[in-house]
């Protein structure tokens, strides 16, 4: 039997999702206005997150910061998903053979989540972090999770809200993004070309279907060349990963 939500438990993650968007800190003050809690139900929750360990606060500046303990539940999330086990040996198998640098994310709603990656040898690289959260329609390796859905399930998932333009090259239009989802459903795989970041490309691949806990995608991401004639040799790469993962689970 579904219902609403726990109210106060509601507002309780709600603040520990704000305090670890906040890398240098949050006040009480702040964190209230932004959650839209009253300071005196906040001190209560807040003064039970740091006794557990999920949040720290600061004694010189009373800031809040995120805890241990939820790094330790974050990492076990990934630990008991024996998809995610080979991730590592997987990126780094891919960085050794294209040098490029490589990511594995997750689809939640219309977002990406990266879980893991391995960055290559040259300096010139996505800037990324474990657990960031983009648009998926700006990403290859966000269009790849995408794929796995109808055409009638994007248009849903996507019902009321705007595509976020990231660069100038970010598309923009629903129709445009499902075109070329129904390409990569036929040739296995997606691409983007400064869509979430200038200077950089990225190709990608999907792995499982949507709902299994396995939906998984990889990516590749390439300095911007357009001199290059064709991705096949990262595309190659990234189809191997992919028969590999299917093996495996």
């Amino acid at each position: 039997m579904s219902g609403g939500n726990h109210k106060i438990l509601e507002k309780s993650m709600l603040m520990l999702e704000a305090v670890s968007n906040h890398s240098d800190g949050i006040s009480l003050t702040d964190l209230c206005n932004e959650v839209g809690i009253p300071k005196s139900s906040a001190h209560a929750l807040l003064t039970t997150f740091v006794n557990l360990g999920y949040l720290r606060r600061d004694p010189r500046t009373s800031l809040y910061h995120i805890g241990l303990k939820t790094f330790e539940v974050g990492a076990r999330y990934v630990e008991n998903n024996r998809h995610f086990r080979y991730a590592r040996e997987l990126l780094e198998n891919i960085v050794s053979t294209t040098d490029q640098t490589a990511h594995m994310a997750v689809l939640d709603g219309t977002d990406v989540v990266y879980i893991s990656k391995f960055d290559c040898s040259h300096a010139i690289r996505m800037v990324s972090i474990i657990g960031r959260r983009i648009p998926a329609h700006a990403t290859a390796i966000g269009k790849a999770l995408l794929s796995g859905y109808t055409d009638d399930e994007i248009r849903a998932l996507y019902a009321g809200r705007e595509l976020a333009r990231l660069t100038e090259n970010t598309l923009t239009d629903l129709d445009v993004l499902i075109a070329q989802l129904q390409q990569a459903r036929l040739v296995g795989y997606t691409s983007e070309r400064e869509e979430s970041t200038r200077g950089i490309e990225c190709v990608a691949v999907a792995v499982g279907k949507p709902g299994d806990p396995t939906h998984t995608a990889i990516s590749i991401s390439i300095p911007s060349d357009p001199k290059r004639a064709d991705m096949k040799q990262f595309i190659t790469p990234l189809l191997e990963a992919k028969q590999y993962l299917q093996v495996m689970l």
